[in-house]
């Protein structure tokens, strides 16, 4: 669909689209994708009878503008390109479905976003926001592609064609600022949540772990956990006929 832009605080164009009728429901895709996966996977059309549904692309994805300053991407800003969405919709309160990168900034949502209902998180969890072992190899690996690239170097890393086209798709300045962004994201602890909240992950996923090892502290907050069979990270959101029904049930609950 084409987008329409909503200005963030600090400037930011952020571009999302919508469809349907009732209260407000917030999509948020995950690192290096945007709003069009939401669409591919069938949940815009699925919820659009029920909901305002709005897809956006996060800064630095999409067709959002794109800023390369690691503090661009604080969690704050961009719970700030949240509630301009919000506004432009003139939807005084909101529900919010985030998957990876869009979970985790779901999760300070939560906790620090009090227009948000309800908030489904895909794929990420309470606590420390990103493996830090992970994280850190990733913002070293895209220091190297960016030294490399503004030195004329790129052909001494030995890339495939898919590592190019991958660059070529998104900016290596950007997805070092995004994972610098995310180290600095407060935790947050599953008893911070101040709405209800609905956890979910893959047997095949990566975020399963900590999702597990989390249960006790996340049930006992009355936040809801489920880990669904033979699911990876990617089919959180492209498997829509095992996800979206517990989902949509969640979302239309009124207490």
């Amino acid at each position: 669909m084409a987008a329409t832009y909503a200005t963030s605080r600090d400037g930011t164009r952020i571009a999302y689209d919508v469809l349907g009728t009732g209260p407000l429901l917030v999509l948020v895709h995950g690192l290096t994708a945007d709003r069009q996966r939401w669409h591919d996977a069938g949940h815009v059309a699925a919820l659009s009878p029920s909901f305002t549904v709005a897809t956006l692309d996060l800064r630095g994805h999409g067709e959002s503008d794109k800023p390369t300053d690691p503090e661009a991407y604080t969690a704050e800003k961009l719970l700030d390109d949240l509630h301009a969405v919000a506004d432009a919709l003139n939807a005084e309160r909101f529900a919010y479905w985030g998957h990876s990168y869009g979970g985790t900034i779901g999760v300070q949502a939560t906790a620090h976003a009090p227009r948000v209902t309800r908030a489904v998180i895909a794929g990420s969890t309470f606590g420390r926001q990103a493996d830090q072992e992970w994280l850190q190899q990733g913002i070293a690996q895209a220091e190297m592609v960016v030294g490399a690239m503004e030195h004329g170097q790129l052909d001494a890393l030995g890339l495939d064609d898919q590592d190019r086209a991958a660059i070529a798709r998104f900016s290596p300045h950007v997805i070092r600022a995004c994972l610098k962004g995310i180290a600095t994201f407060p935790g947050v602890e599953p008893s911070e949540a101040r709405c209800p909240t609905f956890v979910y992950s893959g047997a095949r996923d990566h975020a399963r772990f900590a999702i597990e090892a989390q249960r006790p502290a996340l049930e006992a907050a009355g936040i809801r956990v489920e880990i669904f069979d033979g699911l990876d990270h990617s089919q959180l959101v492209s498997a829509r006929d095992v996800v979206l029904p517990p989902v949509q049930a969640f979302l239309q609950e009124t207490n």
